[in-house]
């Protein structure tokens, strides 16, 4: 069962099935993105992975913090901001929980997205915390795309507004 939920300032959906299933939110992630828009993924705030901060250092395309998610934690640094190369890639950010944005090509200020994204997993289940820019555009713009991704899913929707 998965639960879109609507709230102030950001929407939410949970999974309750475990495991995770990275091929689905892969395909909820792709219901963002239009022509010119691609993802970036914030870079782990902190690692001692050397192979892996090379990976993103090669990626990356902006650097800054943005104030969209109140619930991470204030951060001292700023977010490394990469491009993963192709689909593979950007599956296994999935994998590991993530979070993005969508923004389109040619951006070089880190505010201007359209979407942000974090992906947890907590005691609930998955969920997926989604927060837009423009008032008004996840559910006109991208929860139709959604719902035919999800058209496998039983979906339940609440609004907490």
């Amino acid at each position: 069962m998965i639960y879109f939920k609507e709230s102030r300032p950001y929407f939410l959906i949970e999974d309750s099935i475990l495991p995770f299933r990275a091929e689905l939110y892969f395909e909820i992630f792709n219901c963002f993105l239009d022509k010119d828009e691609f993802l970036l993924f914030a870079g782990p705030v902190k690692t001692t992975d050397r192979e892996y901060m090379k990976f993103i250092e090669e990626r990356k395309v902006l650097i800054g913090s943005i104030d969209t998610w109140f619930w991470w934690p204030k951060l001292t640094r700023e977010i490394l901001w990469f491009k993963p190369k192709n689909n593979l890639e950007i599956l296994n950010e999935i994998k590991v929980f993530c979070a993005c944005i969508v923004t389109e090509s040619g951006n070089e200020n880190i505010n201007n997205y359209s979407f942000a994204m974090t992906l947890e997993e907590t005691d609930e289940g998955i969920c997926l915390y989604i927060s837009e820019k423009a008032r008004g555009s996840f559910l006109s713009e991208v929860f139709p795309k959604m719902e035919k991704v999800m058209k496998d899913n039983k979906v339940s929707y609440e609004s907490l507004i």
